[in-house]
């Protein structure tokens, strides 16, 4: 019976995010008063940029305190500007909030500030649900198309297809708002309406209004192949991923009435979610030894996470599928099976994103999702920006024909009689 799977109580804080690396399918109110205009250079800009060197300002050298305060002038100066002489009026509470989204984007393209209605909704995808019409979409040469379609879904039952483009919501040009915007305009609460414009070659553009509904996002989806194999595709990693693993191969093994002989795990696709649901998938396979570690400014050691002495497989082969646009959470998994020789990876090198999102409540109800450390395989390597190669390096997409030779390949392999789950001469740590 498999074991039960790590558990964490940081689900959010320690999200890795779903990134959209080119291919992927996707996913303030504190009003600052006009006054504001009129801090230009004097005492005000003073008290604003102590306020905000709290916590520095005694470590600081006098030349850093005086070019910061420079440097604050030059803000204040710039956004006195834009009110007094942009030609279209503005509120303070925009300027400044884009001000912070500027500051944060200029760190790296994971860190990221969140209003309160966004940082919700981040919650509830963590929570593997979110009020919508039912659809995952890829920003593919400038449009925006559907990629999935939930079963029984608002979407579905209008009659989007995979293949469909979405050209507007609400009337607003998908060219115009970016597909950011449009999809944070498709989400929405339940019972809410939603007017699309849907696109498909051939035919007319279509104008639908969808009532949104309670999304559940399906993130693992098993079945059991010929000769006690399981096929195990995880989408995405979300709270409470590992326990759905590990309740999947229960129905398997109880299906197949015995122990399986071996197990494809497909993680093609899967662009990530937070680190606990990727330790536990890799608990559950590992026996032995570190799944990951995480590493902070100056390399300095965060934590480090060890499987449990159980397998869920007992030791049967795994072969793990893999593209490129599989990613964080999906490269812990990867890289913790294939150093310690658990799996044989199969496919093409991941995304390569290595890095630690926490996400960090504000007093106006938003957050900040600021990188805060870099993860390690158990070899002691950091895949950021590179990736992890695969044992076995092949075309992960079905061919025109539809034909899913990865899949074949993986099946192929697990019924030789021989393999044992890694190539012959492979390293185990």
């Amino acid at each position: 019976m498999p074991k039960r799977p790590y558990r964490s109580q940081h689900a959010v804080r320690d999200h890795l995010a779903a990134v959209s690396p080119e291919g992927a399918a996707t996913q303030l109110d504190a009003p600052a008063p006009r006054a504001v205009a009129g801090i230009l250079g004097g005492v005000a800009t003073v008290a604003l940029a102590a306020a905000l060197l709290t916590g520095r300002a005694a470590a600081a050298p006098p030349d850093d305190m005086a070019l910061t305060l420079m440097q604050m002038r030059t803000l204040t100066d710039v956004m006195g500007h834009v009110q007094r002489d942009y030609v279209d009026d503005t509120a303070d509470a925009d300027l400044l909030e884009d001000a912070i989204r500027g500051m944060l984007s200029g760190l790296d393209r994971h860190t990221v500030y969140l209003d309160a209605e966004q940082y919700r909704r981040l919650e509830s995808d963590s929570q593997g649900r979110y009020g919508g019409i039912g659809i995952e979409v890829d920003w593919r040469d400038g449009d925006l198309a559907v990629v999935a379609v939930t079963e029984e879904g608002p979407a579905a039952r209008a009659g989007i297809i995979k293949g469909d483009i979405i050209r507007a919501v609400e009337g607003i040009p998908i060219t115009k708002a970016g597909p950011r915007i449009a999809l944070e305009r498709v989400r929405g609460p339940a019972d809410t309406k939603v007017t699309i414009t849907v696109g498909r070659q051939g035919e007319k553009d279509r104008r639908l209004t969808l009532l949104r509904e309670v999304i559940r996002i399906i993130a693992v989806q098993g079945e059991l192949l010929d000769g006690g194999l399981a096929y195990l595709k995880i989408g995405n990693f979300q709270t409470g991923t590992a326990g759905r693993v590990a309740d999947t191969l229960d129905e398997l093994q109880v299906s197949h009435g015995g122990p399986l002989a071996g197990l494809i795990l497909d993680l093609r696709g899967n662009p990530g979610g937070v680190l606990s649901a990727a330790v536990g998938v890799s608990d559950l396979f590992l026996s032995r030894g570190n799944i990951v570690s995480t590493r902070g400014r100056d390399g300095a050691d965060l934590a480090s996470y060890q499987s449990d002495p159980e397998d869920a497989l007992d030791g049967a082969p795994i072969v793990l599928l893999l593209d490129k646009v599989s990613a964080s959470a999906s490269e812990i998994v990867a890289g913790a099976l294939k150093d310690h020789g658990r799996a044989t990876l199969l496919g093409e090198k991941s995304f390569g994103k290595g890095s630690v999102q926490t996400v960090l409540p504000l007093r106006n109800g938003g957050a900040i999702k600021l990188t805060t450390a870099r993860y390690y395989t158990p070899s002691g390597v950091s895949i950021h920006g590179t990736g992890i190669e695969p044992d076995i390096a092949m075309e992960s997409k079905p061919g025109s024909d539809g034909i899913d030779r990865a899949l074949l390949e993986a099946t192929k392999l697990l019924r030789q009689s021989d393999f044992a789950g890694r190539p012959a001469g492979a390293d185990a740590n």
